[in-house]
């Protein structure tokens, strides 16, 4: 991602993929109501991608469609002055977990999430962060709201707002490979 590339909303940018089809036709795979799933990845965050005070979305779940709000976003945001990476769910603002993300950057991080998709509060949320050996981060959180309408979607890559104050923007990248996605209910 470059500083000057542009969304079609001018105050920020945004580089994402969508996944998860099945193999015979390519067709989305339906995460709906009442199904759980889990996703495992590794991905490369170079210290060039950095946390910013507005917002830096590196992977959301969302309900497919313009104009609907993530459901749930993994995001790099400067707490006091801190670079951080969390999970959050965000139409109720709920802060499943946090970590310092200094000590990720430029090293591979295995990521383990799942997802209850749930009204109300029949939905949970799991978040597992692992660098080598060692477990950075598992929190979770249940009776959340993870389901607007239709079906869930996941995306990844970067989503950032133009306002960060920090200097923190720069052209950068992110990587990740090895996913696969598991139907568990």
């Amino acid at each position: 991602m470059h500083t000057v590339d542009r969304d079609t909303s001018t105050d920020r940018q945004r580089h994402e993929v969508t996944g998860l089809r099945n193999g015979s036709g390519g067709n989305f795979l339906r995460w709906t109501e009442g199904q759980t799933w889990r996703v495992t990845y590794s991905m490369y965050i170079p210290s060039s991608l950095k946390a910013t005070t507005t917002f830096t979305h590196i992977m959301q779940m969302k309900q497919p469609g313009t104009g609907s709000s993530p459901i749930v976003v993994q995001s790099l945001r400067r707490v006091n002055g801190a670079q951080t990476i969390e999970l959050k769910l965000f139409e109720d603002d709920i802060l499943v977990g946090r970590t310092p993300l200094d000590p990720l950057h430029d090293k591979w991080t295995d990521v383990d999430f799942q997802i209850k998709v749930g009204n109300g509060s029949a939905g949970s949320v799991r978040w597992i962060l692992k660098s080598g050996s060692s477990t950075v981060i598992d929190a979770s959180r249940t009776g959340v709201d993870t389901f607007l309408a239709d079906r869930v979607r996941p995306k990844w890559g970067i989503y950032r707002s133009l306002g960060d104050t920090s200097g923190s923007l720069q052209n950068t990248y992110m990587l990740l490979t090895n996913m696969r996605g598991y139907q568990l209910v």
